[in-house]
């Protein structure tokens, strides 16, 4: 996936020099942001961070609200991805203020999720709780079934840490099957991951084959979620050697057994 982008980020620069060139601040922090968004793509992280910031500052001046939401929305992925937890929660409550202030639900949305999941990898798992649960019901509202899909990964994830979030093994499960209803690979290999972590302890065999599943697609997607998925797969087979190779077939994943495991992996 990461490869695909070359094209899109070439794209978005001669635009952006053209825009420069004609004088159009709005065009340039237009361009700035689609080109911020490409390189996060990438994982070009410390690049995507300045070029989304001077697309905030373009905004800002414009006094573009809507520009100035999305642009801090972009700048909180990054800063998330970057590891500066603290940092993108206070950047995407920030955004999350603006969409709700402007009454766009779609954007109040994935605010939610982002903030929910930065919440999550700061061990706040209530607030994550609330927030993932309120990205839910405005992803079911305005029908982004692919919204939907991420944001059962994301409860899973917080489940298998704090089980008042529900059960992860049916956050998965749901998960997996709107991406596959959407035809998002990445959604459908993040929730056989999930469906693996939470059967690494009951059923190593059967766990061995969902994360050689989640493994595949996501090295064919060549996205970072590939190393940690690796890196899980060889710990399963190191402490269960016997389950290294996974069967020719396997149960449909739905008619698989429920499990909590322990809150660590």
């Amino acid at each position: 996936m990461r490869s695909e982008y070359g094209v899109a980020e070439a794209t978005s620069s001669r635009a952006l020099d053209l825009f420069t060139d004609l004088g159009d601040r709005r065009g340039q922090a237009t361009a700035l942001h689609s080109l911020g968004h490409v390189q996060y793509a990438r994982g070009e992280y410390g690049v995507a961070e300045a070029t989304s910031s001077r697309a905030l500052d373009l905004f800002t001046d414009l006094g573009d609200r809507y520009g100035q939401a999305n642009a801090l929305h972009s700048l909180g992925h990054v800063q998330y991805a970057r590891g500066e937890y603290g940092v993108a929660e206070a950047t995407l409550t920030r955004a999350l203020d603006l969409f709700t202030d402007l009454g766009d639900r779609h954007g109040q949305a994935n605010g939610h999720l982002y903030l929910g999941i930065t919440q999550r990898l700061q061990g706040a798992h209530e607030p994550a709780t609330t927030n993932l649960t309120k990205a839910l019901a405005l992803l079911g509202e305005v029908g982004d079934h692919d919204g939907e899909a991420e944001t059962y990964n994301a409860l899973g994830e917080l489940a298998l840490a704090h089980p008042d979030a529900g059960d992860p093994h049916t956050h998965f499960t749901t998960a997996l099957t709107l991406a596959r209803d959407t035809g998002s690979r990445l959604h459908e290999a993040n929730a056989l991951a999930g469906q693996g972590r939470c059967l690494q302890h009951t059923d190593p065999a059967r766990a061995t084959t969902l994360l050689h599943q989640a493994l595949t697609l996501h090295r064919e997607l060549d996205v970072p979620e590939a190393t940690r998925t690796a890196a899980l797969l060889d710990t399963l087979q190191r402490d269960y050697p016997t389950a290294s190779k996974p069967p020719e077939s396997s149960a449909p994943l739905h008619d698989l057994p429920d499990s909590r495991p322990p809150r660590h992996l």
